[in-house]
């Protein structure tokens, strides 16, 4: 097991939000994963990002890097490339057995890293060896697994929970909208609906996260300051 030294440990939550155009929304066989990023016409959109100490988190920074806001898809991979090793950086001086970048939210391990991989390695972001160890070798903590056994209503068989169902165990009664609706905005031009919706997902995130630690009794100490990249 890893060791967590309050003093060099980073968790950084996001949340990315893809394009998947229209004739391959209603493909046959489509997965519920849709933006598979080898599909002519998928690209990135961006996504909303914060970085701190887990050990100091009050109301953290966070931060959108946006397509609309660079010359092309591969910019915007580049930036987010560079956000993560800004992230792996603050570890630096760690020992060997203390705990790697630690990345979270709500099925990342399924889509969010795999999409942001692959399409880093179409656009040739960087050499292949490198991607691999900025965006796979972080530890993931995915808040759809994670999230299991604290449903008072469980599956039948283990099985990862949506964005929904722990907002609603641990926030109270809201809902997320379904991926679709953020295509539609960027059929329409809504870029700025689409910001201040992946935002506000990834502040979801942060408060089922601290929800969890306080209902497990571990909670950390709250104080102020955090390790935000802008």
């Amino acid at each position: 097991m890893a060791r967590l030294n309050p003093e060099k440990t980073t968790i950084l939550f996001f949340d990315l939000e893809a394009y998947v155009p229209e004739p391959l929304r209603i493909r046959p066989r489509v997965p519920s994963l849709a933006a598979n990023p080898h599909l002519p016409g998928v690209y990135l959109i961006g996504g909303a990002f914060s970085c701190c100490n887990p050990f100091q988190i009050d109301s953290p920074e966070i931060q959108g890097d946006w397509v609309w806001e660079y010359e092309s898809e591969r910019d915007l991979l580049a930036a987010i490339y560079s956000l993560f090793q800004q992230a792996w950086a603050t570890l630096e001086g760690k020992e060997k057995h203390e705990a790697d970048l630690i990345i979270a939210g709500v099925g990342i391990g399924t889509f969010d890293i795999p999409f942001l991989y692959s399409r880093a390695l179409i656009n040739s972001i960087a050499p292949p060896e490198d991607l691999y160890e900025t965006f796979c070798c972080c530890r993931v903590l995915d808040l759809a697994s994670a999230g299991i056994g604290y449903l008072r209503e469980r599956h039948p068989i283990p099985h990862p929970v949506t964005h929904t169902d722990l907002l609603k165990r641990f926030i109270g009664d809201e809902t997320k909208a379904g991926g679709g609706i953020v295509w539609e905005m960027m059929d329409s031009g809504r870029t700025r609906a689409i910001e201040e919706r992946t935002v506000l997902e990834v502040q979801q995130i942060i408060a089922i996260y601290q929800a969890m630690i306080t209902l497990n009794g571990s909670a950390p100490a709250r104080q102020n300051g955090n390790a935000g990249l802008r």
